[in-house]
């Protein structure tokens, strides 16, 4: 589920064309993977975070239903709160209660609101396990690895763990206390001293885990890529962008520090200084922002040129992107050692990219592209890189830079094929014949 689900999706697809069967333990179901190759275990999800929302929900319709009682008998309501609106009152208590709850059960949710998932899942896993050659498991949430873990040291068998994020690496871990931090650092390295290999999405992550569990041997840690399926790019390659105007447009929502603020400031003073116009130059994001972004756009007059289009479906945005000229990626803080999935479905799309991200490994992966980076807070650099996208699109020549032979190594097909690789290595002396299982 969600820009995650589809990297363990890819790999069902192929991998039993690589002469593996699955049996394949989700949350969520996924009927269209099954095949006589693919059984898919479905286990009931306990999300707590799902559980506190239709808590809150529940909780506000018993206090909007305890008003209207209150208003019928009496009237009016008088009370410190008679002078604000219904909206205002309503929306005190649920947050007060879904706040509360939030902050107690962040003590038992370990390792993460899905816990409850992993007892869910040990019978069938414990059956499964029983009968295949080796254990994989892709996380987040940790839970997942956790019940690997479990499953591993019960069964015998190999142990790949696919570390889709860090888990207390992460910058964004907050455990409510040392307690929790010293359980859940001990949680990570059971988990990684089980496995046979530790897979991490790029090699800055990958570097990160091996200075971190200095324990193990380097060889164990191994870097496979996100990537793009050809079967979800090949049809829109065919759309050609309209002549004018130049047309940038963005992909995925804008949280955890991509912020377009300075690229959006530079546009307004380069249409106050009548370099564009709404003729020349279209900039749109697609998927959810703050108010902040789009008040900023109204201050600074670009409102018929930036267009801010909401979340739509995952063809329709590669649609919208396969029709512009320049595919812009909106980075941060993460992005110095994360490698968002979004710049490979640009580049299957053979869109040259205009990046804003700072110094690391996504920098330097957007250049060996053959597209433009620039600092997100730094002005100077984003405006010369629009003037130069600007130059190279009037010259008529703006996707003359790309590197197409980089684009290949990245498709679905060929990230699966190393991924079954680590899955031969791991089965050392088994059977690596057609009717392993994993």
């Amino acid at each position: 589920k969600g820009v995650g689900g589809f990297r363990s999706a890819k790999f069902i697809k192929y991998l039993p064309t690589m002469g593996w069967q699955l049996d394949v333990i989700t949350a969520y179901k996924a009927r269209q993977l099954n095949s006589d190759k693919v059984k898919i275990h479905y286990v009931f999800p306990v999300d707590f975070r799902i559980i506190l929302q239709k808590l809150r929900e529940r909780v506000l319709a018993v206090y909007s239903w305890l008003r209207g009682l209150r208003k019928n008998k009496g009237g009016q309501i008088s009370n410190e709160n008679e002078n604000k609106s219904d909206s205002a009152v309503h929306s005190t208590a649920p947050k007060n209660v879904a706040g509360f709850m939030t902050k107690v059960l962040r003590y038992f949710l370990i390792p993460d609101p899905q816990f409850i998932w992993i007892f869910l899942s040990l019978p069938i896993g414990i059956f499964t396990a029983r009968k295949v050659d080796i254990i994989y498991s892709s996380a987040l949430p940790w839970s997942a690895h956790v019940l690997g873990l479990i499953l591993s040291k019960v069964s015998g068998k190999p142990l790949i763990l696919d570390y889709r994020d860090e888990w207390t690496l992460n910058m964004g871990w907050y455990p409510p206390t040392r307690f929790h931090r010293w359980l859940g650092d001990k949680l990570d390295r059971a988990c990684v001293r089980q496995a046979d290999y530790v897979i991490n999405v790029s090699e800055a992550r990958t570097e990160l885990f091996k200075n971190h569990f200095t324990e193990e041997s380097r060889e164990k840690f191994i870097t496979i890529h996100n990537g793009f399926d050809e079967d979800d790019v090949a049809a829109f390659r065919e759309i050609r962008p309209s002549e004018k105007p130049l047309t940038i447009t963005s992909i995925g929502s804008l949280y955890g520090g991509r912020d377009p603020t300075s690229f959006i400031d530079v546009l307004g003073r380069l249409l106050r200084e009548g370099q564009i116009n709404t003729e020349t130059l279209t900039v749109n994001f697609i998927g959810g922002c703050s108010d902040e972004i789009v008040n900023r756009t109204k201050e600074n007059n670009l409102d018929d040129i930036i267009h801010f289009i909401g979340r739509v479906p995952q063809q329709e945005a590669l649609k919208a992107v396969a029709a512009s000229h320049i595919a812009l990626l909106v980075g941060g803080r993460m992005e110095k050692v994360a490698m968002t999935t979004k710049i490979y479905e640009y580049m299957g799309l053979y869109k040259p990219v205009f990046a804003l991200v700072p110094d690391g490994q996504l920098r330097n992966f957007v250049l060996e592209y053959g597209g433009w980076v620039a600092d997100p807070e730094n002005d100077q650099q984003i405006e010369q890189a629009i003037k130069d996208i600007i130059q190279k699109y009037t010259s008529g020549n703006i996707a003359d830079a790309i590197n197409k032979e980089m684009v290949n190594r990245y498709t679905r097909y060929n990230l699966t094929r190393e991924l079954n690789n680590v899955l031969l290595n791991s089965l050392d002396n088994q059977n690596r014949g057609n009717e392993s299982r994993c």
